[in-house]
């Protein structure tokens, strides 16, 4: 078990701390490839939709979305593929149990160096 100082102002964070506050976090947190499918889920994600991050990594989103209008997802994948620019609204899915949820959900995409797509980091709140 890895164990750290109290973090300080200034100081870099070290990518093992970085780590450890994403899979903490309360929020859900996704991190996909340019296609959208899921190469990280933290464990926020079994709270929220009742897949255990196992069950998603491999997928879509649209694993437990995929309740929102056509035109949504157009404006949506254009916003954030088209445009670059990251994308927040709310958002109506679909929990494994098949009970309905909203959340509010932020996706941006992730860039390398070189201004090169290489992913995006999703985090969804329920409202509610």
């Amino acid at each position: 078990m890895n164990t750290f100082g109290p973090l300080k102002q200034g100081e870099p964070i070290l990518p093992d701390v970085f780590k450890l506050a994403v899979s903490e976090a309360f929020n859900q947190i996704i991190i996909t490839d340019p296609d959208g499918i899921i190469i990280y889920a933290n464990p926020s994600i079994l709270r929220l939709t009742g897949y255990p991050p196992e069950e998603v990594v491999g997928h879509t989103p649209a694993t437990w979305g995929k309740q929102m209008p056509a035109e949504f997802y157009r404006n949506f994948w254009q916003r954030i593929r088209g445009k670059g620019k990251p994308f927040r609204g709310e958002v109506t899915n679909r929990r494994k149990d098949g009970s309905i949820y909203k959340a509010i959900l932020t996706v941006t995409p992730i860039c390398d160096a070189n201004k090169l797509l290489i992913g995006y980091i999703g985090v969804e709140e329920q409202t509610g």
